[in-house]
């Protein structure tokens, strides 16, 4: 085999009651599930080289596990470490994979999530050893859609001149939202001599419309079961976008959409049947988009890694000290001391998360960026959750068809704002662990990888 081949592997990696769930800064436990966590994985091989795309249903993959992960596939693949692209679809509704968590509840219990971690890296390679053990020779398609009828940016401009972060339904002190919103979906399919079609499916927005104590894949769940269960022989894998400030949240919302959630706790509507709605719905417009999908001819693939330091965004003392007085109130379970609630109680729980973690340091933090070459199609990863517009301006990138910008790829350090946000204020901003500018220097990183990249 000459030409592109690729195969595709899965695992179910469903977590068991009394699991941490992760995704929120108050302790939930498994117990009970709705629907399948997975595990899948895309082995694709040119002229020798393989790379491993791996997508699993959590909210993240923390950054000392990536590198256990990617160790152990490539070990049992014979991939190269650095071309192992581990992802997070970022549900919400899925186990914590990391003892030292934001916002980790202190009787978390540390065997139960050991042994679960142990067992997800099995089942990852697991999953992985089966792709590359059934590549076949393949055709590769690109198509794109648009789904904005479910993306919005959930940072809002209030008429007082503040910022907030999902202000609730009807809210009359709205005046406008901020920051960009891009609602298009990207799809690469693989159709290979044996008849068998891999759907990689890269769209932007928060996992979020679940909630509750139960584990659910969320709307990316229904999206790759509804694909595989109308295209014959198809399997469907998830990468999401750069969704740091974007979510399904219409807060001028029509009967219909409210009569398919409720709002939670934190100021977020979500149900389960907004869920499947997003998720068929979003599946459909794939589907549809496979019948015009543009043949790619793949000549090349590549991939390449870069380390960036960035400037962390360490508190003074003075808010070092009222951060642990916050930090300590929410982890004995006393919120209600706390003169706040909803989003923003997340908000200010969160901000004292990021002043006691960097209370003493480091003034910077690497982190890794990863490329993906599929003849003039890539896909840039960065390990954490990007503002939307950073994946905008990448998509601009000359020299090339298109890119897939991938947002918690091989880690999660993470927040990473626009500098202009951090001037607003918002919960994004204001927990992440990073100085204003980070967005910037990750749109001037991700646009010389790419030209890299393509030399």
């Amino acid at each position: 085999m000459n030409g592109l081949i690729a195969g595709f592997g899965r695992r179910t990696v469903n977590p068991p009651n009394g699991c941490g769930l992760s995704g929120y800064f108050v302790a939930r436990y498994v117990d009970g599930g709705l629907d399948d966590l997975e595990i899948s994985a895309l082995a694709l091989s040119l002229g020798g080289s393989t790379v491993i795309l791996l997508s699993s249903d959590t909210v993240n993959i923390p950054s000392d596990l990536e590198k256990r992960l990617r160790s152990a596939v490539s070990s049992a693949t014979g991939a190269d470490e650095d071309a192992v692209f581990a992802t997070a679809t970022h549900t919400h509704t899925g186990p914590y994979l990391d003892l030292n968590a934001q916002g980790i509840p202190e009787d978390i219990p540390e065997k139960l999530t050991k042994d679960y971690i142990d067992y997800y890296v099995d089942r990852a390679v697991e999953a992985a050893r089966e792709a590359v053990g059934n590549m076949a020779s393949a055709e590769m398609s690109y198509s794109t859609t648009d789904a904005s009828e479910f993306s919005f940016n959930r940072t809002f401009r209030m008429k007082d001149g503040t910022i907030r972060t999902n202000p609730g339904f009807n809210n009359p002190d709205v005046v406008e939202a901020v920051g960009s919103c891009d609602g298009e979906v990207k799809v690469l399919s693989f159709v290979t001599d044996n008849g068998e079609t891999f759907v990689l499916v890269n769209y932007a927005n928060h996992s979020d419309t679940v909630g509750g104590t139960k584990y659910s894949a969320d709307w990316p769940g229904f999206m790759r079961r509804t694909v595989e269960s109308t295209i014959p022989n198809a399997k469907c894998l998830f990468i999401n976008g750069m969704e740091g400030d974007i979510n399904h949240i219409n807060v001028f919302p029509d009967e219909e959409y409210l009569s398919r959630v409720t709002m939670d706790f934190d100021d977020v509507p979500r149900g389960y049947a907004f869920t499947e709605h997003m998720g068929r719905t979003i599946a459909g417009k794939v589907i549809a988009s496979l019948e015009n999908a543009e043949k790619v001819s793949v000549k090349t693939l590549k991939y390449l890694r870069r380390v960036v330091n960035v400037p962390t965004n360490v508190p003074t003392a003075d808010e070092a000290k009222e951060a642990h007085r916050i930090d300590a109130l929410h982890r004995a379970g006393r919120d209600s001391e706390l003169p706040y609630e909803g989003m923003m109680l997340t908000t200010i729980v969160a901000e004292a998360d990021r002043m006691v973690k960097l209370e003493y340091g480091p003034s910077h933090i690497e982190m890794t960026m990863t490329a993906l070459l599929l003849g003039d199609i890539a896909l840039v990863g960065v390990p954490g959750e990007p503002f939307n517009e950073i994946g905008v301006q990448l998509k601009k990138s000359g020299g090339i068809r298109t890119v897939f910008p991938c947002s918690l790829t091989n880690g999660d350090i993470g927040y990473f704002p626009m500098r202009d946000s951090y001037e607003r204020g918002g919960y994004e901003a204001r927990s992440s662990l990073f100085k204003a500018g980070v967005g910037e220097l990750i749109i001037e990183n991700g646009l010389e990888m790419i030209y890299e990249i393509i030399k």
